[in-house]
C-alpha cells in the first residue's frame, strides 16, 4: 500500500513500459486495467524481497473487468 499515487517512473522500474496517455515521469500512471495493477503489485513485491499477493490467470477471461480505455484508442 503506497501513500501516494504510483508515478510513471515507479511503474516503468517495475514494469519496463509506461500505458499512460500523459506522457511525464512525476506524473501518475493512467491507462492501467485491475489486471496490470495486481500484476506491479507482485512485481514490486518480488523486487522488494517480498511474497506476492494475488495469483493471477491471464488464461481466464473475466467480461465484467473492462479497461474502457483501450477500446477507445
Amino acid at each position: 500500500m503506497s501513500k501516494y499515487e504510483v508515478t510513471q517512473e515507479e511503474w516503468w522500474e517495475v514494469m519496463g513500459s509506461s500505458p499512460s496517455y500523459f506522457k511525464g515521469d512525476d506524473l501518475p500512471v493512467e491507462m492501467v486495467s485491475w489486471y496490470d495493477t495486481v500484476e506491479y503489485c507482485n512485481k514490486r513485491s518480488e523486487l522488494e524481497g517480498l511474497t506476492p499477493a494475488y495469483t493471477i490467470d491471464k488464461t481466464r477471461r473475466d467480461p465484467s473487468n473492462k479497461n474502457i480505455w483501450k477500446v477507445f484508442l
